[in-house]
């Protein structure tokens, strides 16, 4: 993973800053890794990063983002992770509205537990526009298209992500799972 220049600028201070940033980057290795006891292990981590920095938005957004992809994934259920998501989605675009990963984490939120699809579609669309190349969004975005019945568009999102992230594990699982 690589930490994006406008998120860098951020730590450029020391003591809790430079802490919340060492969490935050250990949530993303884990986060990575898709499996359950790694995305609790991701849980923590964002965690500890807001606890060290409640002002860096993207932690607020990863950490809603490991809540939806544990529901996803069936390691935990909607119901139980929702309100969650959906609060720390919400605080992360207060801290920063022009954040990238604060609208994929609205959108995942709309998508999996509102089932507003349209107003996921709008989420993810604005995450694209504001960084093409996080790979998560590209995931969430086909995920969408797939169940909407665009599944040529789904696949060329898809294979987006791929390239973006050739080693990826969701961007190569959505592909080989037929989204």
């Amino acid at each position: 993973y690589e930490l994006n220049p406008r998120i860098a600028k951020e730590f450029l201070f020391t003591g809790s800053k430079m802490g919340a940033e060492r969490a935050y980057q250990m949530g993303m290795v884990s986060f990575g890794q898709l499996e359950g006891a790694a995305l609790r292990r991701a849980l923590a981590h964002f965690s500890e990063s807001i606890r060290k920095d409640p002002d860096f938005a993207p932690a607020y957004a990863w950490l809603s983002l490991t809540f939806s992809r544990q529901a996803m994934n069936g390691f935990r259920t909607a119901s139980g992770v929702a309100d969650s998501a959906r609060v720390l989605a919400v605080q992360a675009l207060a801290l920063d509205s022009e954040l990238a990963e604060a609208h994929l984490a609205l959108g995942c939120v709309h998508f999996r537990f509102d089932w507003d699809l349209q107003a996921a579609e709008e989420e993810f669309r604005r995450a694209l526009a504001l960084d093409a190349t996080l790979v998560e969004t590209h995931i969430w975005y086909a995920h969408l298209l797939g169940f909407t019945g665009r599944e040529s568009q789904a696949l060329t999102i898809a294979r987006q992500a791929v390239r973006a992230d050739p080693l990826g594990l969701a961007a190569r699982a959505i592909l080989s799972f037929g989204l």
